[in-house]
Order: C-alpha cells, then structure tokens, then sequence
C-alpha cells in the first residue's frame, strides 16, 4: 500500500541520511526508487528535510527521554 511504502521509504530515509551517509550503498538508493513508485512522494529531499526537523524538534521531552532516545545496549563478551 501507498501508507506501507511510505513508512519503508523513511526508514531508508532515515538509515542513509538522505543518501548523505557514508554507509549509504547503490541497494538503498534501488530499494527507495522502486518504494518511491508506491509512495508517490514528490519531491523526496523535501519529504526527508520535514522528516529531520520533526525528529529534531525535543520540544516537550525530558532530559532524561532524549538522552534515551537512541540509547543502546551493547554486550561486551
């Protein structure tokens, strides 16, 4: 569906950094052309830029929620 292709397109939105990440490989940029035909976004760089600032927006977060919010476990054995 549009609503599920959008949803996946922004997780590899996300992940890539709007393909701006180093870690970013040619599969991603593949895999968000082909979503991007579902999803029927226009303008993807506007769609990622309004992603990063609703993400970046902390208004109404504790200390203590956005210092968790990527917070991570590892396991060193």
């Amino acid at each position: 569906s549009e609503k599920i292709a959008k949803l996946m397109l922004s997780a590899v939105l996300s992940d890539s950094l709007n393909f701006r990440s180093a870690t970013t490989t040619k599969k991603d940029v593949e895999i968000a052309k082909e979503l991007n035909k579902i999803a029927k976004i226009e303008d993807l760089d506007n769609f990622a830029k309004q992603m990063f600032n609703a993400k970046s927006d902390l208004e109404g977060f504790s200390i203590e929620e956005i210092i968790k919010s990527d917070y991570k476990e590892f396991n060193f054995n």
